[in-house]
């Protein structure tokens, strides 16, 4: 490949304010997405503005709790076919851009979401102004999908930290990237209240998009790319060549010098479950909330806490403890799942909303596995193949909540009157399995001897 002369402003290496941008714009909108579907829902069954009302203006009120009840089973087939599409079609996309970006550079793959995300933000600021059925807002995540969606800027966000790292920086770096994107997570949750409660619903969609827009003018005119080619040797009709599909599954699946297939996929399982339980219980949280009589500005004070103290507790894990203790990925991973499995069950058992806070305090190490498991797998293939791990890995994170997440919506939902806590015994039991994954994946690596671990980086 030929190596182009790169401009001065085209020399920051720093993709971290990409992650920044888009996981900012995206934590300001989606508590008020689900917010606006409640309440435009609501407004078709009830037929009655000044009702759902109370919902806004006294959701701790028994009234307030009952139309919860009513129109929160209603939203379910929504809010299911919803995280299916923004699964299923990033998933199948970042199977082909990710190899494709080995070869072609990463840069272009970046630019074509934050397109998708500025179009959807917007629709989102139009349909708030209108009363079309609630599956219309479907729209914009079928536009934003198969433009790529989020996933697709996440993919290839790990894959330019594992162009610019070496094996001994890299799992601290991968560390710092999710740093930042918490980061960016917290700025949302401190501005969504303010914003919405001044502007109402259009504007904070319309930040969200100006958000991606800059997201979107850093990356195409000062981030530097890392893998350099003739312009006129790439080809974005190359993209979907069927023959990637092929290789990849040689990639994961023939047998070869330095490479543990079983290894590899525990990895993958690891990933996918931790994904699950992170997005399912997303999903359902801020309507889990609701039990409690909270209103948007509650849960938006307590999703800033708990990210505050999960973010402070990765990074205690993985910079302090893991290094103090000389203790390997799999270690760490086995702890933060224990972390997260002990959160859960507190959440379950839940009587009073101090609890949820408590169940954070205890589930303060619940986001390290993303960051280690990446690490391990990055060391399980040559530099030449990152793009191809990365994007089997970003799929495998996908796969799982196509089921996952109806799952938590289904458990929720259909406990809503009787027992709503049952839905957070889920994720405690996934956290278990994730913590025998890695058992696995220590004993497996142990195996290898020196020879199959250099053979790995050649």
């Amino acid at each position: 490949m030929e190596n182009l002369e790169v401009s001065v402003w085209k020399r920051i290496t720093f993709i971290d304010p990409v992650t920044f941008f888009i996981m900012f714009a995206f934590t300001l909108s989606d508590s008020v997405i689900n917010d606006v579907i409640v309440l435009k829902k609501c407004q078709r069954i009830i037929e009655n503005d000044s009702e759902c009302s109370v919902l806004h203006e006294n959701s701790s009120s028994e009234s307030a709790k009952s139309l919860q009840e009513i129109v929160q089973p209603q939203i379910a087939t929504f809010l299911v076919l919803k995280s299916l599409i923004e699964t299923f079609f990033p998933m199948i996309i970042i199977l082909f851009t990710g190899p494709w970006s080995d070869a072609n550079g990463r840069k272009p793959i970046l630019t074509i979401p934050f397109v998708g995300s500025i179009i959807y933000y917007t629709l989102y600021a139009v349909l708030s102004y209108t009363n079309l059925d609630i599956y219309w807002f479907l729209l914009p995540s079928l536009i934003s999908s198969v433009m790529g969606g989020f996933p697709t800027i996440l993919m290839i966000s790990f894959c330019y930290i594992a162009d610019i790292t070496d094996s001994n920086n890299r799992a601290a770096r991968l560390g710092v990237l999710d740093f930042v994107i918490f980061g960016g997570q917290l700025v949302g949750y401190l501005v969504n209240p303010i914003l919405y409660k001044s502007f109402g619903y259009c504007v904070v969609f319309a930040t969200s998009a100006f958000v991606c827009l800059l997201g979107l003018v850093y990356e195409y005119f000062f981030l530097m790319e890392t893998i350099y080619v003739n312009i006129g040797q790439r080809s974005l009709r190359d993209v979907f060549d069927p023959t990637v599909l092929r290789k990849l599954f040689a990639f994961v699946s023939k047998r070869r010098d330095g490479f543990d297939r079983v290894l590899f996929w525990c990895c993958l399982c690891i990933i996918a479950i931790h994904d699950d339980n992170m997005q399912g219980a997303a999903t359902i949280l801020y309507l889990y909330t609701k039990r409690f009589g909270w209103n948007l500005q509650d849960f938006s004070t307590y999703a800033m806490t708990q990210l505050i103290v999960t973010m402070t507790g990765m990074l205690l894990l993985i910079k302090w403890i893991m290094t103090m203790f000389q203790l390997p990925e799999t270690v760490g991973i086995a702890i933060a799942s224990i972390s997260n499995c002990s959160g859960a069950l507190m959440k379950a058992f839940a009587k009073e909303w101090q609890h949820l806070y408590l169940s954070t305090m205890i589930g303060a190490f619940c986001l390290a596995p993303a960051s280690l498991v990446r690490s391990i797998i990055s060391k399980t293939v040559s530099e030449r193949q990152i793009g191809k791990a990365f994007a089997v890995t970003t799929a495998m994170e996908k796969i799982g909540p196509l089921a996952a997440t109806p799952l938590f919506v289904v458990l929720h939902t259909k406990y809503i009157k009787s027992y709503p806590c049952i839905v957070w015994f889920l994720p405690a039991a996934l956290s278990l399995l994730i913590v025998v994954l890695a058992i696995v994946v220590e004993r497996r690596w142990r195996r290898l001897s020196t020879s199959d671990r250099r053979a790995m980086d050649e």
